[in-house]
């Protein structure tokens, strides 16, 4: 039985809160002690990790239950809807032009894909999962807008560990973008699993690859941004010819 939200807006701000103040917690946490760069993702892996257990907590004692916050398989012919996910592949396959970044040995490597998969199982848990679940009864269309919102305001609380807001700003702005194609991924799918997919992909891709600066990384983040702008506009007809 499906559990009913007096009040979902407020619930789902509440959810989306907690990644958003564990995260940024540990980031000021990871700045004051002045650690390292590996030792820095390390801690923040940990913290994200914690905010996994938080989230599976709550998806299985608070009346969400697993399979309605998208813990479970695709949707038989869902991936094919979905054009098996290519536009998202192409879109962080994109980026491995900038070239592999150098000097970084395989702990390194790994330290990086632990932190990028939990960042990507625990914002995809809260963002698309309970998040989605509790806006619910707005519609579809209302729901992904929300917590896309939600997902894309919670980025900006990176201005306390990684300068002002107007430096956060652009990544406010893809959050925001992203959150739209990840969330309608979801109600496509009836999954998490290929936006938590996604979104690793889009992280650890980016902590592998070269910094950008200059003509060959904006043009990389334009395909990306056309390409993501494409496939949720994709997303939201498949949406919407499911009724």
């Amino acid at each position: 039985m499906e559990r009913a939200f007096k009040r979902p807006v407020l619930t789902a701000v509440l959810l989306a809160a907690v990644p958003v103040l564990i995260a940024t917690a540990a980031g000021m946490v990871v700045t004051a002690a002045g650690v390292g760069e590996m030792a820095g993702f390390a801690i923040q892996a940990a913290a994200f990790a914690a905010i996994l257990a938080v989230g599976l907590a709550i998806a299985g004692r608070a009346g969400f239950g697993y399979n309605n916050v998208g813990l479970r398989r695709v949707e038989p012919g869902s991936a094919r809807r979905a054009l098996f996910f290519a536009p998202a592949v192409i879109a962080e396959g994109a980026a491995l032009v900038m070239g592999l970044a150098g000097g970084l040995g395989a702990g390194a490597v790994g330290v990086l894909g632990a932190f990028a998969l939990l960042v990507g199982l625990s914002e995809e848990l809260f963002f698309r999962g309970l998040v989605l679940r509790c806006l619910g009864g707005y519609g579809k269309e209302r729901a992904v807008l929300v917590g896309a919102i939600l997902f894309g305001a919670g980025h900006a609380a990176n201005a306390f560990v990684s300068g002002g807001l107007m430096d956060v700003l652009p990544q406010v702005m893809f959050a925001l973008l992203f959150g739209v194609a990840a969330g309608q991924l979801t109600v496509v799918t009836g999954s998490i699993v290929p936006a938590v997919c996604w979104h690793f992909a889009h992280d650890f891709v980016a902590y592998v690859t070269n910094d950008g600066v200059g003509g060959s990384a904006l043009v990389v983040l334009g395909v990306q941004i056309i390409l993501m702008a494409a496939y949720a506009a994709l997303l939201y007809k498949r949406m919407a010819s499911d009724g």
